[in-house]
């Protein structure tokens, strides 16, 4: 699980894994600190792991792998332009479990 937000996610994101997956902290957009339900971090035997920025060649490979969909983001939903204050209330109300996605132009698909 990739975990980039912080605070308004961080228990989500916990209770979102199973058995031994790794959730990797990489921003923390809410705030610096943030608490963490560490009895389902032991039970599930989850591991946390901060990560920073890295470098150009490190940035490269990522991009490599999301190219040849080695890994898939989560979408939840996908709503029109139009339809973006709905797409902005869903999100506020902590209902999605991935990714809302705006389709600027539907006819091609983005």
């Amino acid at each position: 699980v990739l975990e980039n937000v912080g605070a308004a996610t961080r228990d989500t994101s916990l209770k979102a894994c199973t058995g031994g997956v790794k959730i990797v902290v990489c921003g923390a957009t809410n705030g610096p600190n943030t608490k963490a339900d560490l009895q389902r971090v032991i039970i599930r035997q989850l591991s946390i792991i901060g990560v920073t920025i890295g470098n150009f060649e490190e940035f490269r490979t990522l991009i490599d792998a999301a190219e040849r969909q080695l890994f898939v983001p989560h979408i939840d939903r996908v709503y029109p332009l139009a339809e973006a204050p709905d797409a902005l209330r869903y999100m506020e109300a902590g209902e999605q479990t991935g990714k809302i996605g705006i389709a600027v132009n539907p006819e091609l698909g983005e």
